[in-house]
């Protein structure tokens, strides 16, 4: 062999694995790298799925106080029990239904309407009149108050609750 190649092969020789320890660290750094970018995302995907399943409760709340103020101006009178209502039922998503535990009810007032109610349900077409409430419409210028409260649960991780007050006059929801 020439001078040369026993030199490198000494070389060679003398890193005594310097390489396989340089890989293996390398190899450790990029496998911690790899579960952090995990860890990441499965934190990334719980937020996603915590939010989307908060949004199915409050659009099943919001869904049932509509419903709920609907079936005011259709019927007249207020659905007592929003829990027992099948029609609602059938309409909410899959996986979300009315809270068994909470107070789903629509409330028909007698009394003052609360005056930052008052301002905003006042029309020109009704002259201001407004004013006082009773449990049914009448021709007479009274409207009927109401209040709401729906509670939801979705996929038994998350719950919202709405509490509506409206005034029905005429046909129409204030």
């Amino acid at each position: 062999m020439s001078s040369l190649k026993k030199l490198i092969a000494a070389q060679v020789n003398n890193e005594r694995g310097i390489a396989l320890i340089l890989t293996m660290s390398m190899l450790v750094i990029l496998t911690l790298l790899g579960v952090m970018v995990l860890n990441s995302t499965d934190t990334e995907l719980a937020i996603t799925s915590n939010y989307r399943i908060s949004s199915d409760a409050f659009t099943a709340a919001e869904m049932a106080s509509e419903y709920a103020s609907q079936q005011v101006v259709n019927t007249l009178t207020p659905v007592t029990n929003l829990e027992d209502d099948t029609a609602l039922a059938a309409v909410l998503p899959a996986g979300v239904e009315l809270s068994g535990t909470a107070r789903n009810e629509v409330v028909a007032y007698t009394g003052m309407i609360p005056s930052a109610m008052m301002e905003s349900t006042s029309t020109d077409a009704y002259q201001n009149n407004i004013f006082r409430t009773g449990a049914t419409e009448e021709a007479s210028g009274e409207a009927a108050y109401y209040r709401i409260a729906v509670e939801s649960n979705a996929h038994d991780r998350s719950s919202a609750r709405i509490e509506k007050l409206f005034v029905h006059r005429g046909g129409h929801v204030y």
